[in-house]
């Protein structure tokens, strides 16, 4: 296979466009919600036409479930990798955010603590009884698992 060099330009602009995003995720993680703030128009100088909406909108519900971790416990779930390395798990779609695609599984913990109450152990006690850590699947500080995102 024939070898394939990025241009300077186009490696400028990604470090540039992950860099923003990554202010954001910080952002958010730290002082909770900011309407609007992920949205691929706020990233498309950087992303110069390429489709990246996939991308922000990951990063802007890793942010809220970041957010939301802080809120509680402090603690999300990752995958602990073979090199030791963590990698976050999406607290929404571990607590089955699947069922509540209609709200945005972004939001649908926020509606789940307004209507129900969502006290710090919650989670924890369903990843307990779910079994997962067998699977590699540990709780973590959400400041070590943010350390763990570049």
């Amino acid at each position: 296979m024939p070898e394939w060099d990025l241009d300077p330009e186009s490696v400028k602009r990604a470090e540039t466009l992950s860099s923003r995003l990554m202010d954001d995720f910080r952002r958010v993680s730290d002082h909770g919600p900011e309407p609007e703030l992920f949205s691929e128009q706020r990233y498309s100088e950087q992303a110069e036409g390429v489709p990246i909406n996939d991308v922000v909108t990951n990063v802007g519900q890793m942010a809220m479930e970041f957010a939301t971790a802080r809120r509680f416990d402090g603690e999300v779930p990752c995958l602990k990798l073979s090199d030791g390395g963590l990698a976050p798990i999406s607290l929404a779609e571990f607590l089955g955010g699947g069922a509540f695609l209609p709200f945005g599984s972004e939001n649908w913990l926020q509606l789940f603590d307004r209507y129900f109450g969502f006290p710090g152990h919650f989670w924890r006690e369903i990843f307990r009884r779910s079994g997962p850590q067998g699977d590699g699947v540990v709780a973590t500080n959400v400041g070590e698992a943010e350390g763990t995102i570049n």
